[in-house]
């Protein structure tokens, strides 16, 4: 009989060499195990792989396939979507025409609306502005014609009304600013030239006035007031003879005139020609028997 020592011995010398064969074994599952693993890897990688190749062939051959029918498809169509998208842009560009046509049309009818409400508003302005002149209340009249130039500031006739309203109240400041308007819209405004060459007259400067009432001489020629201004600034200027050519023609513009005649009377005395001047007194005289100065002349001539 064993005792129980040798028992015991017996035991741990079974666990032992049991735990060895367990260890080895171990170790050999677990290399068999890891070059499996590498093996079914890459046999389930390379596999994928040409699985994935395949389908992406085939869904490239459906795709080249779909391609074709859907260029078949709207080639087919092609003539037919032509028609349709050209009608419906000639839809399109005569709905937009006819937008156009009502829009030009509802502008229109406010433009006009305007035009109708600024004319009645011109018109009572214009009719104040002759009732305050006719009755000599010249500072409303000029207020009234600033009204209208400040509604239609390049209105011709009545910018010339107020340089005319200044020139005459001898506000020359004023007057040849408009007058300058004037000459420069209507090249024909041969009294705004006059008006012109008259202020410069005043102002001393002769040869500006010269040039310019010679402009208004000759748009107008036969007019007696332009041409006695010229006479003015020949006689201002000693030359005479000038003065008495351009008062002859005066004189046959307006013989009856009695102030006319005086004046180239006096003209024809101072050149020493006394037989003319006498001749000119008596004219005087027959149109104004009891003139003074005329009757004077012929006694002491």
């Amino acid at each position: 009989m064993w005792t129980v020592g040798v028992w015991i011995w017996l035991i741990l010398t079974i666990i032992l060499a049991l735990s060895i064969i367990g260890m080895f074994l171990f170790w050999i599952l677990h290399k068999v195990e890891k070059i499996g693993g590498k093996a079914q890897t890459s046999f389930f990688d390379i596999f994928s792989f040409h699985k994935v190749k395949k389908k992406v062939q085939k869904d490239s051959e459906n795709a080249d396939l779909e391609a074709e029918d859907l260029d078949k498809e709207l080639n087919s169509l092609t003539g037919e979507n032509n028609i349709e998208t050209q009608e419906e842009k000639n839809e399109v560009q005569s709905e937009e025409l006819w937008i156009d046509k009502e829009t030009d049309a509802q502008n229109g009818k406010v433009e006009e609306k305007q035009e109708e409400k600024l004319k009645s508003t011109l018109e009572r302005i214009m009719f104040d502005a002759w009732y305050f002149k006719q009755r000599w209340n010249f500072e409303e009249y000029e207020k009234k014609i600033i009204e209208w130039l400040a509604l239609s500031p390049t209105h011709l006739e009545f910018t010339k009304m107020l340089a005319d309203y200044y020139f005459v109240t001898w506000v020359h400041k004023k007057a040849l600013s408009l007058l300058k308007k004037v000459i420069e819209w209507d090249d024909q405004a041969h009294r705004s030239f006059w008006q012109i060459g008259e202020i410069y007259y005043l102002n001393g400067d002769l040869e500006t006035s010269e040039m310019i009432i010679s402009k208004a001489i000759k748009l107008r020629p036969e007019n007696p007031k332009y041409l006695l201004s010229m006479v003015e600034i020949y006689y201002h200027t000693d030359r005479i003879d000038g003065a008495i050519t351009l008062m002859e023609k005066i004189v046959q513009l307006r013989p009856a005139n009695t102030n006319y005649l005086l004046t180239l009377a006096e003209f024809y005395e101072k050149i020493f020609d006394f037989d003319s001047a006498k001749k000119y007194y008596s004219s005087v005289l027959e149109y104004e028997p009891t003139h003074e100065k005329a009757k004077r002349k012929l006694k002491t001539l």
